[in-house]
């Protein structure tokens, strides 16, 4: 039945049948979004314009490619829909399938001529699309027609950025076998191992480092992927982050450090595998505000044995004249005042 419709429409387009009006070519694109087929098929033997853009700046196939109505997707394309056609925002049908995650629409859409390195206005292309939805197959698809695995959006953010903070290690692994650059940063010095490191995501930062991305890059605030997982208490990334040779003492512009960070939030397993690492237990940031005094003012009792018990200097003072002492005093950190003036090193 579908052959005999497709034969059909194939016959009014080679008598050059007219386009019709307005109105009819917005009930193309309604029932294109709709998925249905009768509608579609009735409406282009009619001679509808398979390619008029709709009010809302869509198309037909692009409304299609978005529903995931592949039926209907082939149906336009045998009415010669132009698959490289770009509407509203820059979206293609192309990106819109991308997006949406069926790899047959992708493949029709492929094989009709859809520009596969075509991005939108926010240079979003169906690599990248694809890529952070987390559809493989569709990735997959993209790479063998070529597509540029290296291009980024308009922040610089790369396919394999994209995959990487949104935990699709299987497309990680695709994206690195097809030479993607696992040390591409985007205009704010974002890398993809910073991203999976400040996510959470173990499984990719592993691979990251196995492709060897550069372990002490830091976006253009300082950050580096050992202060995201220390913030986050990511403790399996920080251990993996350390072996990969990490420089644990590394520091923010504003004097931020992995162990400061890691003491302010509380995290005592992160803060062990730090002074474990020989961190300088002593750093202190612009203000001149070390571990032990941001522990002890926010009363981590455990973390301030820690740093006591790894020779933190009780006596360092911070730029207004303050100690670790003054602060765990000031905020009634009973447990902690007794700590600091017993202490000796």
């Amino acid at each position: 039945m579908r052959a005999t419709l497709i034969i059909a429409i194939l016959s009014v387009i080679s008598i050059g049948f007219s386009g019709a009006a307005h109105a009819s070519d917005q009930a193309l694109i309604h029932a294109s979004e709709k998925g249905d087929i009768e509608t579609v098929t009735n409406l282009l033997l009619a001679g509808n314009d398979v390619n008029q853009v709709g009010k809302d700046g869509f198309s037909a196939l692009i409304k299609a490619s978005w529903q995931g109505h592949t039926e209907v997707v082939k149906l336009l394309l045998v009415a010669n829909a132009d698959a490289s056609q770009v509407i509203r925002g820059g979206i293609s049908a192309l990106i819109a399938a991308s997006l949406q995650g069926d790899p047959e629409i992708v493949k029709l859409l492929l094989v009709a001529n859809g520009e596969v390195n075509h991005a939108n206005l926010d240079g979003v292309s169906a690599l990248i699309a694809a890529s952070a939805e987390g559809h493989p197959k569709i990735v997959t698809l993209l790479l063998a027609a070529n597509a540029e695995v290296n291009q980024a959006n308009s922040v610089g953010r790369s396919a394999l950025m994209a995959a990487s903070g949104q935990g699709h290690s299987e497309i990680v692994k695709l994206l690195l076998s097809a030479n993607a650059d696992v040390n591409k940063v985007s205009h704010d010095g974002m890398s993809a191992l910073i991203k999976a490191s400040e996510d959470g995501y173990t499984e990719i930062v592993k691979l990251l480092l196995s492709a060897d991305a550069n372990v002490n890059h830091a976006t253009s605030e300082g950050l580096s992927a050992l202060m995201a997982a220390a913030a986050r208490d990511y403790t399996e990334i920080v251990n993996l982050l350390l072996v990969a040779d990490a420089n644990v003492n590394q520091m923010t512009a504003d004097g931020i450090s992995s162990l400061g960070v890691a003491s302010q939030a509380g995290h005592i397993k992160t803060v062990e595998f730090l002074l474990a690492a020989n961190v300088n237990v002593n750093q202190a940031g612009s203000d001149g505000i070390s571990a032990l005094v941001v522990a002890s003012y926010f009363g981590h009792t455990e973390i301030v044995k820690l740093l006591l018990a790894a020779n933190a200097d009780v006596h360092q003072v911070i730029d207004d004249g303050s100690t670790a002492l003054t602060v765990a005093t000031e905020n009634g950190h009973v447990d902690i005042v007794k700590l600091l003036s017993t202490h000796q090193p």
